[in-house]
């Protein structure tokens, strides 16, 4: 089955690792500094000390908004994954009618 499932959907699936590539490689380039600079944060002792304060200011205030877009990317890319493959996977299934059987075969969970 996944064989004929990959035949039938690989344009579709190829044009999804395409468009979702480029966030994927926004979130490496952004998230590698983000992560160093958190980290030269978090090393930073004592937390209550002048030059620490300072340190975790300038890192909100230099990452705040690729936190902004690294948080918006995690909460679309799964709606948008969702809506691109799971819409040619389901359409074909609807278009036949085959999605009455697949959809009744199954177990109990004693089985």
């Amino acid at each position: 089955m996944a064989w004929v499932t990959w035949r039938q959907h690989r344009l579709a699936l190829a044009g999804v690792v395409a468009v979702f590539g480029a966030p994927g490689v926004y979130l490496l380039v952004t998230g590698l500094p983000i992560h160093n600079a958190y980290t030269a944060v978090t090393a930073c002792h004592p937390a209550g000390s002048a030059i620490c304060q300072q340190l975790a200011q300038n890192f909100v205030g230099a990452h705040v908004h690729d936190v902004l877009v690294t948080a918006g990317l995690m909460q679309t890319i799964p709606v948008l994954v969702g809506a691109f493959v799971g819409a040619p996977l389901l359409a074909r299934e609807f278009e036949t009618g085959t999605f009455r059987y697949a959809w009744t075969q199954g177990f109990g969970r004693t089985r």
